[in-house]
């Protein structure tokens, strides 16, 4: 589990609204990928390493696709 931040520390490094803050939160923790802990009237965010790691494997194998596919491109060996 990532270090923990308070929902606030989150929002003030955006210049999004607090409801925009508060949703992509509530999509990241359905998705799994972070973690909240509730303290009384605050809530504390960790990133979920076990799903993350999991994740991390998929995008980069989507990225050395991606980045292979490109180099050929660039090279000249296959059409668009």
């Amino acid at each position: 589990m990532g270090r923990e931040v308070s929902a606030g520390q989150l929002a003030a490094q955006f210049d999004v609204s607090w409801s925009a803050v508060s949703q992509h939160l509530r999509v990241l923790k359905d998705a799994a990928l972070v973690n909240e802990r509730r303290q009384g009237r605050q809530r504390f965010y960790s990133t979920d390493s076990a799903t993350l790691g999991v994740l991390e494997a998929v995008l980069e194998e989507m990225w050395r696709h991606d980045l292979d596919r490109l180099a050929e491109l660039a090279e000249g060996n296959q059409e668009p």
